[in-house]
């Protein structure tokens, strides 16, 4: 992949580098670690110090904008928002904590209804027995 700089902005009150970047992209959209890595290699940043703000790659182009802001230090890095922070480092999101319960949930659902079942299987059972002794 290639990548074409397309704006680059020195930002020193934040102490950092806004870029704009095109990248040829032959198949899918790249995933962010992959953008990262490519970042890193050309502008010489450790990727702890980048943080991905848009992938945009239209639908049958073969071209992905990509906005990143490239901080100086750590320091400055910590003023990102923290769901910035979060989305490039690989850590696992709340939301999917959330869906390992969920199968608990249901189980038990499940349960409730089997027992639901059976308790209307004997009731229907218990009416057949009382109608058989009036016949």
């Amino acid at each position: 992949m290639q990548l074409e700089i397309v704006n680059e902005k020195q930002n020193p009150l934040l102490e950092r580098k806004e870029v704009v970047v095109k990248l040829q992209a032959e198949e899918a959209t790249p995933s962010r670690k992959h953008v990262l890595e490519l970042l890193s290699k050309q502008f010489g940043n450790s990727p702890a110090l980048i943080f991905i703000d848009k992938i945009a790659h239209p639908f049958g182009r073969k071209t992905a904008l990509v906005r990143a802001r490239l901080y100086d230090s750590e320091k400055a890095a910590k003023q990102e928002l923290s769901y910035v922070q979060e989305r490039g480092s690989g850590k696992k999101k709340p939301g999917e904590a959330k869906e390992e319960k969920k199968p608990k949930a249901a189980e038990k659902k499940e349960e409730k209804a089997a027992e639901k079942k059976e308790e209307k299987g004997e009731e229907i059972a218990g009416e057949k027995k009382e109608e058989n002794p009036a016949v």
